[in-house]
């Protein structure tokens, strides 16, 4: 019953940061991007907002950009990523690595695949429609798929819950003990103050037992059915026995079913035009430059057999 999105942010937030250190473009371009307060300073010089903006559109994913800025802890933790970047390539530098045969073969690889990558852009930059053909083709989209926008109805509710003991067993006292803080919220006890104390939902615990709205299918059935029940804010259920215990359920909210408005879904439907065209634009260069590559077989074979791999050998 736990949100999946605080797992996914973290995990997106993980993987941009642990990025940051192997693969932001080369720091002395960022100092054109434009924004001059400096987030991070050291002997190495400075990232400035202009950078962090350039570099977060750069890294994150477009989904998790707006959650991105909502966590103080991943900017910083990136700012500081992107300062160790402009130090250590500041270090190389001064030690002449650019200069070497490596390192100049290894710059030259990658001026070219930023190169690349700036092609493709410009490839999709033209092929993308105008604002008014996007919304023309959200709106075909829209009436020929009627039920992709609808919602079933959902409710928000808070629990606390009593874990039993896996495998079955004498849950007498559980029970009993759910039935007695059922009877203090009957009296008006704080529902929100008592899971925080005594729900063994850890991640709604701490949320005061809320568990955010959900439509059907999404919980175990019977608390489903006995959520799905309730039909005022604030009422309570009868206690419900899940595999995982004792539930008491209170209903927060109520959303009817309904077709999500034109309006709300047009900025996701843009998106995929975008996203489709990109794709296709992409592919459609790769594969035109793909045809133009002749492969030489014997030079192919040569170099494998430089590289033994003793595949099937013990």
């Amino acid at each position: 019953m736990l949100n999946p999105l605080h797992g996914k942010l973290r995990t997106a937030l993980a993987a941009a940061l642990s990025m940051a250190s192997l693969s932001l473009a080369p720091v002395p371009a960022l100092a054109q991007a434009g924004g001059a307060a400096a987030l991070t300073s050291g002997p190495a010089g400075q990232v400035t907002a202009g950078d962090m903006e350039m570099l977060i559109k750069e890294m994150v994913p477009a989904g998790e950009i707006a959650r991105f800025w909502a966590s103080r802890d991943a900017v910083v933790r990136f700012a500081r990523s992107a300062y160790v970047q402009r130090a250590l390539s500041a270090e190389a530098a001064k030690a002449g690595l650019d200069k070497t045969p490596e390192g100049a073969a290894y710059l030259k690889m990658m001026h070219e695949r930023a190169l690349m990558e700036l092609q493709l852009r410009q490839g999709v930059r033209t092929a993308l429609p105008n604002e008014q053909a996007l919304d023309r083709y959200a709106r075909s989209e829209y009436q020929a798929q009627p039920d992709r926008f609808k919602e079933p109805e959902q409710v928000n509710a808070r629990h606390i819950l009593l874990a039993v003991a896996q495998g079955g067993g004498d849950d007498a006292e559980v029970k009993a003990k759910a039935e007695a803080l059922r009877a203090e919220l009957v009296k008006g006890a704080d529902f929100a103050q008592l899971a925080r104390e005594q729900s063994a939902d850890p991640g709604s615990a701490t949320r005061g037992g809320e568990l955010g709205f959900f439509a059907a299918g999404r919980m175990a059935p019977a608390f489903e059915k006995a959520a799905f029940a309730l039909k005022k804010p604030g009422e309570l259920s009868e206690l419900v026995k899940t595999p995982f215990g004792y539930h008491i359920i209170q209903l927060v909210e109520r959303k009817p079913a309904r077709t999500v408005p034109f309006e709300e879904v047009l900025p996701k439907l843009r998106e995929e035009l975008r996203t489709k065209i990109e794709g296709r634009e992409r592919s459609r260069l790769w594969e035109s430059a793909d045809t133009e590559a002749k492969v030489n077989d014997e030079a192919v074979n040569a170099l494998m057999a430089r590289h033994p791999t003793h595949l099937g050998k013990p």
